[in-house]
Parts: structure tokens; C-alpha cells; sequence
């Protein structure tokens, strides 16, 4: 199974997770994708916006609150391109992050998703993968250990799509 990791940022205060930074959220997801023996591909909302397919058999959507204040490269995933983006998507959705969690959301917003996290997103999709079933559980110490271990190579991902500092 092709796992999907829609990274729209996530920009809590002192998290970082808009470009030219990542935030932890996508590598822990990864190393739970990974851990349950399935293969993940990392995609930024900037790149789904200069045309690249979501296309995976499981969508995992990150997203955060926006934050006030100037972004260096990006904006963070708007309310109108997350109901978009996992309103297309054929397969499995979960939707998860500082969002789903502290749930900064409305109905309208959820509407297309399978699953929202309410707990940690990691944790949910490695037991969604393992048993076919939805938990709203947070990830044990083992499985933070492993997963951030697992999930390492999201960040080398990510950096192949940032921009040189020259530019």
C-alpha cells in the first residue's frame, strides 16, 4: 500500500513547519507507515499546488492553525485546498495535525475525510495499516523511538524540493 503524506505545514509556535523548515509531524508518520511495512511518499502542499498528483492508495493530511505573521516561503494549506484536495483523492482519508487535534475545524471542513485524528496521527494510521481500524490513541515511548528513527529520511525528502539560498 502507497501511503501519501500531504504536508500542508504546521506552524505552532516554535515548530517551524512552514518552509524553508519541516516539522516533526511527517516524519513520525512516515516511520509508523514504514514500521507497519508499507511505503510512503512525502508531498508539500507547494508541490501538489505547481501540479504534482496526490495519487496513493491512503491520504494522510497534515495541517496546523495559521499562525499571524510573515511566512519566509510558503503559506501554509488553506481550509478551501484541504476539502479539495481530499475530496478527490479516491482512497482512504485522515486528516491530522494541530487542526484535527485541537479541532480548529468545522464540520464542512472534515466532511471528505474518513478519519481525523484526535490523538496522534502516527499513531492511528500504524494501527489503521496493522488492523484496518480507526484508534484515537497517542504513540508510546517504543513506537516515538522507532518512528522517529524510521521516519528520518522525510527530511531528506523534503530538502531535494527546497529552493538554494541563493535563490
Amino acid at each position: 500500500m502507497k501511503v501519501v503524506i500531504l504536508d500542508g505545514y504546521v506552524d505552532e509556535p516554535s515548530n517551524f513547519g512552514v518552509p524553508p523548515y519541516i516539522s516533526p509531524y511527517p516524519r513520525y508518520v512516515a516511520g509508523a507507515v514504514r514500521d507497519a511495512g508499507h511505503e510512503w511518499e512525502y508531498v508539500t502542499i507547494d508541490r501538489v499546488r505547481a501540479g504534482h498528483p496526490v495519487a496513493g492508495d491512503l491520504l494522510v493530511l497534515i495541517s496546523g492553525p495559521i499562525v499571524p505573521g510573515k511566512y519566509l516561503r510558503s503559506l501554509p494549506i488553506s481550509e478551501k485546498e484541504i476539502v479539495h484536495h481530499a475530496s478527490a483523492f479516491t482512497g482512504p482519508r485522515v486528516f491530522g495535525g494541530p487542526l484535527a487535534r485541537f479541532r480548529y475545524y468545522d464540520d464542512s471542513l472534515i466532511q471528505p475525510f474518513d478519519w481525523v485524528a484526535l490523538r496522534d496521527l502516527d499513531a492511528a494510521v500504524y494501527d489503521h495499516l496493522m488492523t484496518g481500524e480507526w484508534t484515537h490513541r497517542d504513540k508510546t515511548m517504543e513506537e516515538w523511538d522507532r518512528w522517529a528513527l524510521l521516519g528520518a529520511d522525510v527530511v531528506r525528502d523534503r530538502t531535494r524540493f527546497l529552493p538554494d539560498a541563493a535563490d
